[in-house]
């Protein structure tokens, strides 16, 4: 699968840039990943939300993006697209920069694939 590149820019063609493959699909999850802020009506509360923001090594904190990121897998099968691998999802701290590293593995459902992610949150 094929889509923009974010921030949006022109090839040497002259046309848009576009990704694919796994930087497509990490894009998609990263993007998924994000905020919730959302104007549709139909996908509120889709994304990690300000919860991130803050106070990452809270183990409710934790539990809570988990959960939200097992609702965002969800949509995700639904549409054919990712699963994510449960089994392979960790919280580590880097200790020299105190942030907090989400981690996990998921199977891209068209290519049948298994991909790694990781997402860094800092501490406030």
């Amino acid at each position: 699968m094929k889509g923009l590149s974010i921030p949006v820019g022109v090839n040497t063609s002259g046309s848009a840039s576009t990704v694919k493959g796994d930087a497509q699909d990490q894009k998609i999850i990263s993007i998924a990943l994000s905020s919730d802020e959302n104007h549709n009506a139909f996908q509120q509360d889709i994304g990690l939300g300000d919860i991130a923001v803050f106070k990452m090594a809270d183990l409710r904190t934790q539990a809570e993006v988990l959960r939200r990121v097992r609702t965002i897998f969800t949509y995700f099968e639904d549409q054919h697209r990712f699963r994510l691998m449960e089994e392979t999802v960790t919280w580590t701290k880097d200790s020299e920069t105190q942030e907090m590293m989400l981690e996990f593995y998921y199977l891209n459902i068209e290519s049948d694939e298994t991909r790694p992610f990781q997402r860094s949150y800092s501490q406030a």
